[in-house]
């Protein structure tokens, strides 16, 4: 070193670093008007509006506003400036004064840009920080979060503010009035990122106040933009290692910034061997050349010398040799596992591994398997090459094995003792043990069983694992997995597609472990009952809440011991429970600890979970019950054709089918009960004694049964109880046949500027308030009186699948052919602006459902079910309401299907009045069928008409509409997706 300094004193070469110059200078001495306009080009817009440009000039200063949009920027001499450069970093620096306060979170108002969307060296204008009534200026990298010069600033009052952007690293500085590079600034603290600059921007957005800006100067160097700086020397494009042949060409290059003249001085070891330039060029390189090289760049302020660059010349080039092979390992599932292999030869060294499967895994010169599978295992090898020749490694062989099991209780120690949430959900999970559940205790589409081993239980849910994946109850079950909690509940939580995950039966008709007492008394102790949670447990000689007869779906009740003490159960909607009568004797009931318990802590919400009725041990419990309603020859579709409903609702001609199963391991009959059947309803049995007898009941009203109601019935008994069911069908008066639920709108718009909100046309204080907190009143449901003659509603309800929604008070006559909506609220004021007859809901809200399932149904004044209409989440159309379509006795389809308008109150869905004829559709342009096995159909569009694509899969089939097919222009092009059967048939209407 004291060489290089020797030589360094002693040296008089200078070079004056190219491109050190002002790339833009602005000061804004334009007439008042557009910036774009009055600078002739100088300045161009990039985000605004090109039509009315905001972007103004006014005494020479550009004026930049926060309640405008348009932004400009101004290109740069001998630009593009991209990280290779020669020119090391880019400086602004500019004169702003700030009239009004930026808002809290501020925004940035000026930066470098690309020739596209990339920003960099982005400026801030926020309050963070700073005392009231004073502005902080801050810098970002490219992010929206900027790193503030720790200065309050004032209003009206100038600041010259300068700005560095290193153009290799992507980092950005920011100083306010610096007398050099070495003051004090502040660097973006967020991740840079590297682009190629073109132009300086200024920015108005809102949040950043009012400001102008003047006497911009972009430069090269600190000193273009402060004149006078004293700045030293600093590299921002170090020299790299480099490993080449002998005789090739090998050039060492730095990039380096700060006050000119910049002089640089290469040493090879501490020799000097060049100068004069930032690049070192060595020709023919030989290996005697090998080593060490650096730079040492100086100007009149202070020197800097480069990271050492180490150059490797080989003198003969040499083919690959494997000095070390990749050896066979052993892993557990979910571990990583890294392949090396030892290679000699000559630069550069190509690597392809390859997996057991013959494809390429990885080009690294390791080979690395992270949270392997059993999918991994198998036999790996490498191949590397270069210029000279190739060299095959020996066979690897990995092999994967599950984790070791370990007890449940450890798995239930990893919880935190505050909240109890578990401490590790990423590690993978092996336990056994026996399934202690008779039935999946989740929803349709995954999988939650529990199971316990000698130490304690747990559950186990399986997302998107098929119902035939279901382990039985006794099977012991092998689990593999991670540890989560949902709501209070620990459990392991796989993934059916995840090979790391599994479940395996090792064997079955396991015996079920010994219950364990419930300690009532204990139930609000979480050091007491986390450790039971997840086990088979039992309440002995309780007595269940008989408030409500029967088990209803996801309900709790209490049950209370001889103590007095009360626990709850839960009964879960996947189980045989529903629906069953409760004992009313003291009862034993079995099952698993649940919790249901949604904040922290979740120390309480403790449930008896039973999986099957068997699990409720009582001496007076009658035969169970199962049945299912079946219903066809349906006028007006909408209700479930295939339900569990214990009362419905049959028009004339249509057919109710309900088969009824009850079982009892002891023996049991059934009596039918006619209670009064017309000849048109009928029971049909077998044997009427056994452990599981079944008969079928069937009903098809004619004309001479409207305006009656029928409950047929069937006596269970078995040897300790008798119990009577009954079933309702109510048969609607030939009126009441003609009420129609004909459209529902369960998602309104939340967006003011939606075609799609304030449907019901309500004023503009109401829809503005609607935007924000009232949105849920615009839901409403459209019913229409096609029966010949005026109908009275009063003393109608509607309900939903909770609870009573509205009931129609007073006068409430609704004329033939007409309509009415009724809506969410709110109950006073805001009365919709639509056309014809309205209520809003006496319960102040319909909630109808978006997602999932939901019921409405609407009773007459004595209460009798008239017609119900059942929809899943997935009908409700994203921009619409649903509608029947083509008429009034056709299916619901989302209305953006088939019209144009997106809801129609008191309309039909093509805004024609209602009528006692059915809706028709104007006829086809195409009046021939299509069979196609293509993607595409083509068809004479009549431009201005909405057309409609119609599907079946056989020519008598019923037609459906084609999801999405509406069409409005002439194209006449429908892409009707991939064929899902051999061959499909469609129609086309037009309106």
């Amino acid at each position: 070193m004291k060489l290089k300094l020797a030589l360094f004193c002693a040296a008089l070469l200078f070079l004056t670093r190219a491109g050190a110059t002002i790339i833009l200078q602005e000061s804004f001495t334009y007439g008042y008007g557009p910036l774009t306009n009055v600078s002739a080009g100088k300045w161009v817009m990039h985000s605004g509006s090109a039509a009315t440009p905001g972007f103004n000039v006014a005494s020479g200063l550009a004026q930049i506003s926060a309640s405008l949009a348009d932004d400009v920027n101004a290109a740069l001499t001998n630009s593009p400036y991209a990280s290779s450069s020669s020119t090391g970093a880019l400086y602004a620096a500019f004169d702003v004064n700030f009239s009004s306060l930026p808002t809290s979170g501020g925004a940035y108002f000026a930066h470098f840009k690309d020739n596209s969307t990339g920003f960099r060296a982005r400026i801030f204008a926020n309050l963070t920080g700073a005392t009231a009534g004073s502005f902080r200026i801050g810098i970002a990298n490219n992010s929206g979060t900027a790193t503030n010069i720790l200065t309050d600033l004032s209003l009206n009052t100038t600041y010259r503010i300068v700005i560095r952007h290193i153009l290799a690293t992507g980092v950005s500085t920011i100083w306010l009035s610096p007398s050099s590079e070495l003051s004090t600034g502040s660097t973006g603290n967020d991740a840079p990122g590297i682009i190629t600059v073109t132009s300086f921007a200024l920015r108005q957005a809102a949040g950043e106040g009012i400001l102008t800006v003047d006497n911009l100067v972009v430069g090269t160097t600190f000193a273009d933009v402060v004149p006078g700086s004293l700045n030293p020397p600093f590299i921002t494009v170090q020299p790299n290692d480099t490993n080449v042949a002998a005789g090739v060409t090998v050039t060492f290059k730095t990039i380096a910034g700060g006050n000119d003249p910049l002089s640089y001085y290469w040493f090879f070891a501490s020799t000097l061997v060049g100068g004069n330039s930032n690049t070192l060029v060595l020709n023919s390189v030989t290996a005697g050349q090998s080593g060490n090289y650096s730079v040492i760049v100086s100007n009149s302020v202070n020197t800097v010398t480069s990271r050492v660059a180490v150059l490797t010349v080989v003198e003969t080039p040499l083919a690959p040799g494997i000095t070390n092979q990749p050896q066979s390992q052993t892993g557990i599932v979910g571990n990583t596992i890294v392949f090396n292999v030892g290679v000699t030869g000559t630069p550069p060294l190509f690597y392809r591994w390859f997996n057991p499967t013959g494809g390429v895994a990885s080009t690294a010169s390791a080979l690395t398997l992270n949270s392997i599978t059993t999918n991994d295992a198998g036999a790996y090898y490498v191949i590397i090459t270069n210029s000279v020749g190739s060299a095959t490694s020996l066979l690897a062989t990995l092999t994967v094995i599950p984790p070791p099991a370990t007890n449940i209780a450890y798995v239930r120690s990893l919880q935190e003792m505050v909240n109890y949430t578990p401490t590790n959900t990423t590690s993978l999970f092996t336990v056994e043990g026996i399934v202690t559940t008779y039935a999946s205790l989740t929803g349709t589409g995954s999988l939650l069983f529990y199971m316990q081993d000698t130490t304690a239980g747990i559950a186990v849910f399986w997302s998107g694992a098929p119902d035939n994946a279901l382990p039985h109850a006794g099977d012991r079950v092998r689990v593999t997995g991670p540890l989560t909690q949902f709501n209070g509940l620990l459990e392991l939580t796989l993934t059916y597609t995840n090979t790391s995950h599994s479940v395996s039966v090792i064997s079955s008709n396991n015996p079920i472990p010994a219950p364990i007492n419930i300690p009532f008394a204990s139930q609000n102790d979480p050091v007491v009952m986390e450790p039971l949670e997840g086990s088979y447990v039992v309440a002995s000689n309780v007595f269940i809440d008989l408030t409500v007869p029967t088990f209803a779906s996801g309900a709790t009740y209490l049950v209370t011991n001889s103590s007095g003490q009360t626990f709850t159960l839960f009964i879960n909607a996947q189980t045989d429970l529903v629906g069953q009568s409760k004992p009313t004797d003291a009862v034993t009931i079995l099952g698993v600890l649940g919790q249901f318990d949604n904040s922290n802590p979740r120390t309480s919400g403790y449930q008896l979970i039973p999986s099957r009725y068997a699990e409720v041990i009582s001496s007076s419990k009658a035969p169970l019950v199962r049945f299912t309603n079946f219903l066809s020859n349906l006028i007006r579709p909408g209700d479930l054709p295939t339900n569990i409903f214990v009362e419905n609702a049959l028009r004339t001609g249509e057919k109710l089918t309900m088969t009824v199963r009850v079982t009892d391991p002891d023996g049991g009959t059934i009596t039918p009960l006619s209670n009064g059947l017309p000849a048109t309803a009928s029971w049909s049995y077998g044997a009427t004694t056994g452990t599981n007898v079944t008969a079928t009941f069937t009903f098809q009203p004619s004309g001479a049964e409207a305006g009656n109601v029928y409950t047929p019935g069937l006596t269970v008994a078995n040897a300790t109880t008798t119990k009577d069911i009954y079933w309702t069908n109510n048969v609607p008066t030939v009126a009441e046949q003609g009420v129609v639920i004909s459209e529902i709108l369960a998602n309104p718009a939340t967006a003011t500027n939606s075609v799609y909100f304030n449907p019901l046309k309500r004023s503009a204080d109401w829809a503005t308030n609607s935007a924000s907190s009232f949105s849920i009143n615009d839901e409403y449901i459209e019913v229409v009186n096609l029966s010949p003659s005026a109908l009275d509603f009063v003393g109608w309800t509607v309900y939903d699948a909770v609870q009573l929604r509205h009931e129609f008070g007073d006068f409430f006559s609704v004329p033939s052919s007409n309509a009415f909506i009724l809506y969410g609220g709110p109950l006073n004021g805001f009365n919709p602006g639509i056309s014809g007859m309205s209520q809003s809901a006496s319960s102040t809200t319909l909630s109808l459902n978006n997602t999932g399932s939901e019921t409405v149904a609407l009773r007459n004044a004595s209460g009798r079910l008239v017609t119900r209409v059942v929809y899943q989440g997935a009908d409700v159309g994203t921009s619409s309401s649903i509608s029947r379509f083509p008429s009034l006795n056709s299916p619901f389809v989302p209305q953006q299907w088939i019209s144009t308008n997106l809801a129609s109150p008191n309309a039909q869905y093509d805004n024609r009045a209602f009528t006692l004829a059915p809706a028709s559709v104007a006829g086809p342009d195409v009046t021939s069928s299509v069979v196609t096995n293509t993607a595409l159909i083509t068809f004479p569009a009549t431009p201005g008409h909405v057309s409609t694509l119609w599907q079946a899969t056989e020519i008598t089939n019923r037609f459906r509409v084609v999801n999405g097919s509406l069409f409005t222009n002439a194209s006449g092009i429908f892409n009707v997706g991939a064929p899902s059967a051999s061959r499909q048939f469609y129609f086309i209407s037009t309106q």
